[in-house]
């Protein structure tokens, strides 16, 4: 299925057990009070080109089993006055490849129920208010950054699992990786603000500062992004 132009009230595209959905590069899937696509069943795959914006969540993933993939083309982009993407299924892996925009007011991207293992490969821009990566269930999940990352609280957090993160890129608001044995490789990479964990260990911390944010902050008018947008280490690393 070949998503329309859509803008109205109620889920603008649901994707049910054997349905396919793919947003064009001049589609726009809007809701204006519920989320634009939601996204059910078992191993689906849903590209992105066009605009995606929902008053709920951009696009909900509540599969029951399976393997999941959403890509989001440099053309695209999806928004949401909660979460850009929202993982709510049970015993399901996923991943996620952002090539565009994710722009959300409370989190960009986040996890509840048993979603297994979930992997972020981002190579765009990711900017919230609050968190702009969280990942907050069990399960091994692997987020690799080679583009921008801006969260008001953090801008990547993770619970329990063996997490990794990879950023080659630029992340603002901080870095958390909680519970569970993590791996943290910032090598080529940049954190604006504060960084940590429980059971952390690094290969390469990269840079970071709070003072450097202030500076850059006060030097460019903004975010690391007038450094230079994001930086990518040539190759990216997938999942």
């Amino acid at each position: 299925m070949i998503a329309d132009l859509s803008d109205g009230v109620g889920v603008a595209c649901t994707m049910g057990i054997g349905d396919e959905l793919a947003v064009g590069r001049s589609v726009a899937v809007i809701s204006q009070d519920l989320q634009a696509i939601e996204v059910a069943g078992r191993s689906r795959s849903v590209p992105v080109a066009g605009f995606v914006n929902g008053a709920g969540d951009g696009i909900y993933v509540n599969g029951t089993s399976g393997s999941f993939a959403i890509t989001v083309a440099a053309s695209g982009g999806v928004q949401s006055d909660t979460a850009a993407i929202d993982l709510q299924g049970e015993y399901m892996s996923m991943t996620v490849t952002n090539h565009g925009t994710l722009e959300g007011r409370g989190e960009v991207f986040t996890n509840a129920g048993n979603t297994r293992d979930i992997c972020l490969v981002n190579t765009g821009n990711i900017l919230v208010d609050r968190f702009g990566v969280i990942l907050n269930t069990d399960g091994d999940h692997v987020v690799i950054n080679a583009g921008r990352i801006v969260g008001g609280y953090f801008g990547v957090q993770t619970f329990t699992g063996s997490d990794i993160l990879r950023n080659s890129g630029v992340i603002v608001g901080g870095v958390s990786l909680l519970e569970g044995s993590d791996l943290h490789d910032g090598r080529g990479g940049v954190v604006f603000g504060f960084m940590g964990g429980q059971q952390q260990r690094s290969i390469h911390s990269g840079a970071w500062t709070r003072q450097h944010l202030w500076r850059v902050g006060r030097e460019y008018g903004g975010f690391p992004a007038a450094e230079g947008g994001h930086r990518s280490a040539g190759r990216v690393a997938m999942c």
